[in-house]
Formats: C-alpha cells, structure tokens, sequence
C-alpha cells in the first residue's frame, strides 16, 4: 500500500495493525535459503567496498614537500638526508660549497664555481679560468704535476716550454733533451752554445773535446761508416767517416793551416800564395818529376825579392856543404868543385 500519512488516509481505507504469516514446509525453507543467500552477498559487498576505500586512499594526490636547506646544521629545520643511495632529478642546481663523494650525470653537467676533486687530484679554477691536476693551485691555463702518458697525438699550436728534461722514445733522461730514434727538420736546425773550455794537448790526443758546442760521439759505429754526410740530391758533397776521413770535393782555408802528417793519394791543388816549412830546417821532399803546369808556364820559377840578401837558389851535399848557388843579385852560379860539361867525373873548370 501507499505510505500515506495517516491525516491524509482515505475514508474507505482501514489500518492494518498486525500481519502474522506463518509459513510452513517448502515454502519456509526456500525463503530461509534466499535470506541467507541475500545476508552473504550484502557482507561480501560491504567487504569489497571496503578493500576499495583502501585503495582509493592511496591512490589519493600527494602534495610534495619542499624543504629549504639551512647553510648550517644549527639553523633552519638541520640536515636532511635524502635518499643516501641515490638522488634522482631532471635538474638539480646547488649554490654554494658543496661535497660529492660521487656523482654521475648522463646529460651536460655545468660548475660555475671551482670544482676540487680529492683535494688536488682535479682543480678548476673558475676565478683565474685555470685547471690544474695533481695541484691545488695551478699557475697556468693547464698545469700538470706529476708524469703524464699520452697515447695518441698531442697538437700543439703555441709555444712548448718545458722546465724539466725530455726524453723521447725513452723514459730516461740524462740530458735537458734525449731522443732515441730517429729526428727529422724541415727547418733551421741551430746551436748557440758557447764551448767553456779550450782543448789542450796535441793531434790527436785534445782534450775537451766533450765541451764542443756540435759532439758526436757514437757508441760503436761500423768502420768506415758515415758519421757525417752532405748530399745534394744524391750526390754526396761532404762525408766524414768513422775513422775520421774527410771526403769533399774542394777545401777552401783562410789564413795559417797547421798540417800534421799526411798522406794526399790524389791531385793537390792548392790556390793562391803557399808556404812550405816554416824554418830553414825544415825539409820538403819531392818524389817524381816536376812538370809544367800547361805548355806556356815554366815547370818551376824561383823569383827572388828587391830585398833579398842570400843566395836566391842552392843546393847542399849530405853535411850541409853548399856547392851550388845562384846569386840572388847578379844571378851568377857558382859551384864548389867546378862543372863538368863533357861527361865523366873531372871537372873541366872549377870556381871558388
């Protein structure tokens, strides 16, 4: 029936106080069931429904919080730890000093302060635009303390200076500059080097020698071998080899040349004027016959000087006896023991 209220019931209707049905068999008993069967499914959607209101809270949206780092660990909220493992973030910016123990960025990563890593291991000094590896305080654009190894090519575009010794090909270094293998210049190649030390002794015992501005001193090179060679082309010009034998083409010697014993087994053409000996001791020998330059010069001119006071020709017997001269102002010969003009061994004239 309709739920009327009670002041607008109609006149014909008539109030039912009480209605008692009391089933019975079949009937009860089906109607016992689908009471149950109602009270499960009513307790196990008020369960699902409350499993659900879970779930929707956690799936409720959460404001993150942002905490302003105080610069000391006495004011603001104190240190905070984030995630010690790790931090993750799209851009994270820190302004300040700050201490890393480690770091990876897979994008660009931009310092606009210095960086210092392990105290001198790495320094970047943003204030003087200076970085410096195994120093705190480099002093030039790139400063490197320690030995460096490089394994490909180093382009250099300024000036190289270096401080210390340099050995290439080698890690031993004796010398400011020590190279092991071969050089090569394209340009100038020059030494300035001013010898401190003046040789002493005789050829070729000189001592000193190390003190030379150019030294060469090969642990063991091959006989004959070419220490020192000039080729044009392929021509060579100018050799010196192990045994110290000069090979050129032509020697040219300003001023007084001091010759010690030698042998020359080819040509000698000498220019200009030359001196024999320099003491009337001295002894020249001459093997062989002498012979005209060409078909118009004299085989052998002696000239004597406007000056001249002793004989201008002579010739000596074994103990120095002279007795042949030539007057150096009259151009008279004379001879000791006279001359013998028909053969044999008298003399025909004689002269005192």
């Amino acid at each position: 029936l309709p739920d009327y209220p009670i002041t607008q019931l109609p006149p014909s209707a008539k109030i039912i106080r009480e209605i008692t049905i009391s089933p019975s068999g079949t009937v009860l008993t089906t109607l016992e069931q689908r009471i149950d069967n109602v009270s499960s499914l009513i307790e196990a959607t008020r369960i699902n429904l409350s499993n659900l209101s879970s779930d929707f809270t956690s799936f409720q949206r959460i404001t993150p919080t942002s905490f302003q780092l105080p610069p000391t660990n006495t004011r603001g909220i104190g240190p905070i730890t984030l995630n010690p493992d790790k931090l993750s973030a799209s851009t994270l910016t820190i302004t300040g000093a700050s201490t890393l123990s480690e770091i990876s960025a897979s994008g660009a990563l931009s310092v606009t302060n210095d960086l210092t890593i392990d105290t001198s291991v790495f320094k970047v000094d943003t204030t003087n635009n200076r970085v410096g590896i195994n120093t705190s305080s480099p002093e030039t654009a790139f400063e490197l303390v320690g030995i460096a190894s490089i394994s490909g090519n180093v382009n250099i575009g300024g000036t190289l200076t270096a401080l210390g010794n340099i050995g290439i090909g080698t890690t031993v270094t004796p010398n400011q500059l020590t190279v092991i293998g071969s050089g090569s210049f394209t340009g100038q190649l020059k030494a300035t080097r001013n010898p401190i030390q003046a040789h002493t002794g005789t050829w070729p015992s000189l001592t000193n020698t190390n003190n030379a501005t150019l030294y060469l001193n090969p642990s063991s090179p091959v006989a004959d071998g070419n220490v020192i060679a000039y080729v044009s082309g392929s021509d060579p010009k100018f050799v010196v080899d192990t045994e110290g034998d000069i090979f050129g083409n032509s020697l040219v010697l300003t001023g007084t040349t001091t010759q010690a014993t030698a042998s020359v087994t080819g040509d000698l053409l000498v220019e200009g004027n030359t001196r024999l000996g320099d003491a009337s001791g001295d002894k020249i020998r001459f093997v062989g016959t002498i012979l005209p330059y060409t078909l118009t010069s004299f085989p052998l001119l002696v000239k004597a000087s406007a000056s001249q006071t002793v004989d201008v020709f002579r010739v000596r017997d074994p103990n120095d006896n002279t007795f042949l001269t030539i007057d150096q102002g009259t151009g008279l010969l004379t001879a000791s023991s006279g001359f013998n003009f028909g053969g044999g061994s008298t003399a025909t004239a004689s002269y005192s």
